[in-house]
């Protein structure tokens, strides 16, 4: 957060808790200087995250700071920031699980069998050139040692190969 938006932060959490302003120019020494520590211990999030904890008080979805903890509230908003963050961190964690998921359970079904569905066609001697190399790509991909891409990348030049071999018994 820059200083501008560290000011309009500022404004916005002393025009929400006018009582914290209050207390600050009849408690600190230098209320300046305290805003300057405050706007230190925030500079790594950005103004909306810090407008977001601002916003969770004053709608009352989440518990404001304690009066007694009025010193400390740049360290409160910290600590809600980083837990949105943690929030946010594990909700993509997640999703990019899901997504590997999807994908595995997309390449069970197409992966191999792709590969393999020639014999399906009842031409078994195409398929049975590159069915091991296939079987040991999808080992690999199913033992996490190759991702997805790697496991396509890998199975293209065997589906050329068992089409080709098609090719040449025709």
């Amino acid at each position: 957060m820059t200083d501008a938006e560290f000011a309009t932060w500022a404004k916005q959490l002393f025009i929400s808790f006018p009582s914290l302003w209050e207390w600050l120019q009849t408690s600190s020494p230098e209320p300046k200087e305290t805003q300057k520590v405050w706007r230190k211990t925030l500079a790594d999030y950005s103004l909306a995250e810090c407008e977001a904890v601002l916003e969770a008080w004053a709608t009352g979805a989440q518990q404001t700071f304690a009066q007694y903890e009025r010193d400390r509230v740049h360290h409160v908003v910290r600590a809600c920031c980083e837990y949105r963050r943690g929030q946010l961190r594990r909700k993509r964690e997640n999703q990019r699980v899901i997504d590997q998921a999807k994908r595995y359970a997309g390449a069970a079904r197409s992966g191999v069998s792709a590969v393999l569905s020639v014999s399906d066609l009842g031409i078994r001697e195409a398929a049975d050139t590159v069915a091991p190399e296939a079987k040991e790509v999808w080992a690999r991909y199913r033992a996490f040692e190759i991702s997805f891409d790697e496991f396509q990348a890998q199975l293209e030049p065997l589906k050329r190969r068992a089409v080709a071999a098609l090719e040449a018994k025709a």
